[in-house]
């Protein structure tokens, strides 16, 4: 649900325009403009708090390989793994932009379907389209089975 909320007040917000990718362009009331601000710098920040560990890693893995430049970080992201990719984007230009090494670099988002596993029938599903209730056998006992994780999959160097 609230993977859903992200998406939806991220349309929202794309359909009324963007200024910088935090605020809206289009007018409305201050009291609801300044709170549809903290929201978004709430979810923003998460997604800033993720490219921070993502940037910790890409520089410990090139550490002592002579490398030059990085051109590009792919990630795994799982279809229900909360994250918004839009604001990912935002928050790897805004810092890797302050680190030398990654300065111009390229966050490649590669999204990663969820599955769910039932343990009544054994039947693999997508999540997304049929929650936690299997479609073949309509049990509740279900487990996720795949792709709720953030995972560096490929660095490219110079």
């Amino acid at each position: 649900a609230r993977y859903q909320d992200q998406i939806r007040r991220e349309e929202e917000v794309n359909q009324g325009g963007v200024d910088g990718g935090l605020a809206p362009s289009t007018p409305c009331p201050l009291g609801r403009r300044r709170d549809h601000l903290r929201e978004l710098r709430k979810d923003v920040v998460h997604e800033l708090g993720i490219v921070f560990y993502l940037i910790r890693d890409v520089e410990e893995a090139v550490r002592g390989a002579e490398v030059s430049a990085v051109q590009s970080v792919t990630l795994e992201l799982g279809e229900v793994s909360g994250v918004v990719p839009s604001y990912l984007q935002h928050a790897w230009r805004w810092a890797a932009d302050k680190h030398d090494l990654l300065r111009g670099s390229e966050l490649v988002i590669e999204d990663i379907p969820a599955v769910t596993r039932c343990n009544g029938c054994g039947a693999r599903y997508g999540t997304v389209e049929h929650g936690r209730i299997c479609p073949a056998c309509g049990s509740e006992n279900t487990v996720l089975e795949q792709r709720q994780e953030v995972m560096i999959k490929e660095v490219a160097v110079v």
